[in-house]
C-alpha cells in the first residue's frame, strides 16, 4: 500500500493542532481504522527539538493515500482548500483521459467479431 507521512501532512496543512491531538482526532472522528486506512510504527531515535536530542519515542502514522485525501479535504484552512483544488483538479483530468468505451456494431457481424476480437488481444497472451 502506498503511504503518506502523516505528520509530513500536517506540516503541509499547517493545522494550528499539535500533531499528537489531530491525527488522534482524525481518526476517531472519520473512523478510520489501523491495518487498513493508517499504520503505526514506533520510531524510538533521538530527536532534535531545539535543545539538543532527547531519546523520547515518537509514534508515526503512515496513512493510505484516501485517507490523506480525506484528510485534507476536511482541514478548513488555506492549504486544505488548496488540496481539495488540486484533487478535485486531478479527478477532472482523470474522468477526460478516461477511455470511451466503443460498442461495437452488431449490425455488421464481421465488424463485432473483430471488435471482439482486438478486445480479447490486448487482454489475452499469446503464446
Amino acid at each position: 500500500m502506498q503511504t503518506v507521512n502523516a505528520r509530513r501532512l500536517h506540516g503541509f496543512l499547517q493545522s494550528a493542532q499539535d500533531f499528537s491531538t489531530w491525527i488522534k482526532n482524525r481518526i476517531e472522528k472519520y473512523s478510520f481504522e489501523e491495518g487498513k486506512d493508517f499504520a503505526i510504527t514506533k520510531n524510538s531515535a533521538p530527536q532534535n527539538y531545539g535543545a539538543g536530542f532527547v531519546g523520547q519515542n515518537r509514534v508515526d502514522y503512515h496513512v493510505s493515500l484516501d485517507m490523506a485525501k480525506e484528510l485534507a479535504m476536511v482541514e478548513r484552512s488555506d492549504k486544505g482548500r488548496e488540496a481539495r483544488r488540486y484533487f478535485i483538479d486531478c479527478e477532472r483530468k482523470a474522468v477526460q483521459a478516461a477511455p470511451v468505451a466503443v460498442i461495437p456494431n452488431f449490425d455488421d457481424p464481421v465488424a463485432a467479431a473483430e471488435a471482439w476480437l482486438a478486445e480479447r488481444s490486448c487482454c489475452v497472451p499469446t503464446s
